[in-house]
């Protein structure tokens, strides 16, 4: 597994790329390194913007449920200080991979503010509010939810 944060931006964005291509959609890249989206993709007619993601595999609170999680946010330091910058108004999807249990992807407008926990199984008391279950995020089921927003707006 990669170590640099850009090696692992390059696997995730790769292993997107090639499943967003297996499903069939048309990806379009952008040419520098400038834009806040990774990719797009040409969605019911119009663009979906896309910011990849490397997903770790933690298990919450050493109970062996096991979660993939992954930040929403981006760091960088300014005069000295970091500076966290949300990803509002500039993409449409978190897109995310994670090695061992494969791709997944959250509306940026269903995500906190600096990470997300996806849960691969259910919590131990049965508690269903505020829990993200990732077989609900699987990449080829948020493109139907994706639809579904777009239809009713």
């Amino acid at each position: 597994m990669p170590s640099k944060t850009t090696d692992k931006g390059l696997v995730a964005e790769t292993a997107i790329l090639a499943e967003l291509v297996r499903l069939g959609y048309s990806v379009l890249m952008p040419i520098d390194g400038s834009a806040r989206s990774d990719l797009a993709i040409d969605f019911e007619g119009g663009l979906v913007r896309i910011q990849c993601k490397f997903g770790q595999l933690v298990d919450e609170k050493n109970q062996g449920g096991g979660c993939v999680r992954f930040w929403t946010s981006s760091s960088r330091k300014v005069a000295g200080y970091w500076k966290h910058e949300d990803y509002q108004n500039h993409c449409d999807l978190f897109a995310c991979y994670c090695p061992d249990v494969g791709s997944f992807a959250v509306p940026v407008h269903e995500a906190p503010a600096s990470q997300i926990t996806l849960r691969l199984t259910g919590t131990k008391n049965g508690q269903s509010k505020g829990v993200r279950l990732a077989e609900d995020y699987r990449l080829e089921a948020a493109f139907g939810r994706l639809a579904a927003t777009k239809r009713a707006a």
